[in-house]
């Protein structure tokens, strides 16, 4: 099934929705969807479809961590971690943001050292331009792995190379705590923050400009309110691969590389009770080389039809390929 289902290719066009608009750059004229947008959950059983397979990213050595979309200029980000050059990437954080069309074509890179783990990131585009909320601050746990300590939000430009550190202001939500990281909800205009605190995960839903308008404060994103009390992440989940969020619900993603085991949650901000859980095996016959599952994302058409985006990673050692899949959003 295409990406714009039901569409014509001309429609595509015409509609400024369609893949072939956005492989051009922004869209000319673009604005909202004029009818009312769905904003309940995701159906986690309904079939998943193919946005690109078998697509090489910037650093073929590496694999993909996460996705995210810029829905004003109808661009795709992936992260991964750079290759091992002069230290050890995963310690320090050292992230490559990929853009790429919604043929999994690939666009241009910027590097972002000193971030964290690339489990998950936003992107907000209401300037125009799209700028990545993203983690910062590296700190270095006893297994070796980076995560971020803080927020920033940073204009993407290809071809850069910065550090998280020189970039202000550094935003904390939730003072003292660790692991911190988040995804966007463009549509909406919400972020929702992940962070570790006393040994368990939490997950905070904030107004983006709730958010910015606590830039100056002596702690920056301190004095946000969330939208909801923050809840904590479901117990007994698999391996945790990356979350996303649409309205007043959080998705989460889980699974192990080369193991037909990863499973897509979705849970009430409102009150923390997960609502559904639901196996995905989207891809699962033609990523045969380690597909593990990596990053969920959501996406509003200009149509205005949400689609909920799960990303895997797959390839061999050295030859690595992202792949994209989508669920759309119930009838």
């Amino acid at each position: 099934m295409g990406w714009e289902a039901g569409i014509s290719r001309r429609g595509l066009l015409a509609a400024s929705g369609g893949i072939a608009a956005a492989v051009g750059g922004p869209l000319a004229g673009w604005s909202a969807p004029a009818t009312a947008v769905p904003t309940g959950q995701f159906d986690l059983t309904a079939p998943s479809h193919d946005l690109f397979v078998h697509r090489k990213l910037y650093h073929v050595s590496r694999v993909m961590q996460s996705l995210a979309f810029d829905s004003t200029n109808r661009r795709l980000f992936v992260a991964q971690l750079q290759p091992n050059k002069t230290r050890d990437a995963d310690a320090h954080g050292d992230l490559c943001i990929n853009e790429l069309d919604f043929h999994g074509n690939w666009r241009g890179h910027m590097h972002i050292n000193d971030c964290g783990h690339g489990v998950s990131f936003g992107v907000d585009a209401i300037s125009g331009s799209p700028e990545l909320w993203i983690e910062a601050d590296v700190r270095t746990d006893d297994n070796g792995h980076g995560w971020g300590t803080r927020l920033i939000r940073v204009p993407y430009t290809a071809g850069e190379t910065i550090s998280s550190h020189d970039w202000g202001p550094k935003y904390q939500p939730v003072l003292g705590a660790d692991h911190i990281t988040c995804a966007t909800d463009s549509y909406h205009r919400r972020m929702v923050v992940r962070y570790l605190e006393d040994g368990a995960f939490h997950y905070g839903l904030y107004d983006i400009e709730s958010m910015l308008a606590t830039s100056s404060d002596p702690v920056p994103g301190s004095g946000a309110v969330s939208v909801h009390p923050h809840i904590r992440q479901p117990a007994g989940l698999g391996t945790f691969q990356g979350y996303t969020v649409y309205g007043d619900y959080l998705y989460l993603l889980t699974g192990d590389s080369g193991e037909d085991n990863a499973r897509v949650y979705s849970v009430d901000l409102r009150t923390g009770e997960t609502i559904q859980s639901a196996a995905t095996h989207a891809g699962v016959k033609r990523l045969v080389n380690n597909r593990e599952p990596e990053g969920l994302a959501v996406y509003v058409t200009a149509a205005g039809t949400p689609r909920l985006f799960l990303g895997f990673a797959s390839g061999y050692v050295g030859k690595r390929v992202a792949n994209v899949f989508y669920k759309n959003y119930p009838a």
